[in-house]
């Protein structure tokens, strides 16, 4: 069994009451100094460590606080410093800027008085033009009038010339094409002629040279529609391309109308060599093969007129180019049958054929 402090089980001395001697401590008292001696220095010790690290952290934070105040303080001159700088620019924009204002204002004062002045003369030169119009109007139909005659008595083709001229290749053929169709003939013609002397040695300038070989094969001017059909062979060296294709077959036509029936043969061969294969080579043979039926060696025919008709694009055999089909505008043509012109030479290489004139 343990044995207890002699302070917890001793018993009370019978003159326990009795006042001890002065400066003396009960043993009680003694043992708990000694206690709260031997406890208190690792309590203050404790207290010390957490103090001490607070402090440090107190002192980081401190630091940390110091660099952010710093680096504010230097914002804030640098934005004081620019600032200033914008204060001090937009104060001498600003007077530039009143200056620019009140000239403008002054100008525009001097603007509306000049402006005022000329609605005055134009309200005047209004009112003088309505009597000048009539007067204009006038000489205007005078003068179509004038280059009408003009155009059918000497033929001058340049006088047949619509006013809006396109400014591309294919809007020339286009415009071509339409005039031959409305039954314009000589705009047609004189279009097309127009066309191939700004385009020349296109394919645009060579359906321009069909249309006006369709106008004079339809005028039964054969030999004039044969070198023209010929020229649009020559112009493009012969090439293997659809538009000298289209030309051979009208000169295949046109052969064919004067009864030269072998010499179109001949043509429609050369194409078949020319073209070698594709639609135009197809055509060319299946009217040289159906040739029988359709032309009388040594016999002409007549042509009938597809100007006019509204018929859109190339028809099989002589079709209108970009610009076929137009009624004349010109006396009936003869119906004697003209001396042709030679036939096309064909490119290096191809054997000709050899029509006789």
């Amino acid at each position: 069994m343990p044995i207890l402090p002699a302070f917890v089980t001793a018993r009370r001395a019978p003159n326990a009451d009795a006042p001890s001697p002065a400066g003396a401590l009960p043993a009680c008292r003694w043992l708990a100094l000694g206690l709260l001696l031997a406890v208190a220095p690792s309590c203050a010790l404790t207290r010390v460590g957490a103090t001490e690290r607070r402090i440090v952290e107190l002192e980081r934070t401190r630091d940390a606080i110091r660099v952010e105040l710093d680096a504010e303080r230097k914002r804030l001159v640098r934005l004081h410093t620019d600032s200033e700088e914008s204060s001090s620019y937009l104060r001498e924009n600003g007077a530039r800027f009143s200056a620019r204002m009140d000239m403008l204002e002054r100008k525009i004062t001097q603007t509306a008085g000049s402006l005022e002045e000329l609605a005055n003369a134009l309200q005047a030169i209004t009112t003088a033009s309505g009597q000048q119009r009539a007067a204009i109007e006038s000489l205007d139909r005078r003068l179509r009038d004038l280059i009408g005659d003009l155009r059918d008595r000497a033929g001058i083709a340049i006088l047949a010339l619509p006013r809006d001229l396109p400014e591309h290749a294919d809007d020339w053929v286009k415009l071509a094409q339409l005039r031959f169709d409305e039954g314009e003939v000589r705009v047609a013609d004189a279009v097309a002629r127009e066309c191939r002397k700004r385009f020349p040695g296109t394919d645009q300038a060579g359906h321009c040279g069909l249309v006006i070989g369709r106008i004079a094969y339809e005028e039964q001017r054969f030999g004039d529609a044969i070198d023209l059909l010929r020229a649009v062979h020559d112009d493009l060296g012969g090439k293997a391309v659809p538009v000298v294709a289209q030309a051979l077959l009208q000169i295949g036509e046109v052969m064919e109308a004067q009864g030269k029936c072998k010499e179109s043969k001949q043509i429609l061969e050369y194409l078949r060599t020319l073209m070698m294969r594709g639609r135009e080579a197809d055509l060319a043979k299946e009217r040289s093969e159906s040739q029988k039926g359709r032309c009388e060696e040594g016999k002409a025919k007549s042509v009938p007129p597809t100007s006019g008709s509204k018929r859109p694009g190339v028809a099989e055999g002589l079709a209108p180019s970009p610009g076929a089909q137009a009624t004349r505008e010109t006396k009936a043509p003869p119906t004697a049958v003209t001396k042709p012109g030679p036939s096309p030479t064909p490119p290096t290489g191809q054997s000709p054929p050899s029509p006789k004139p």
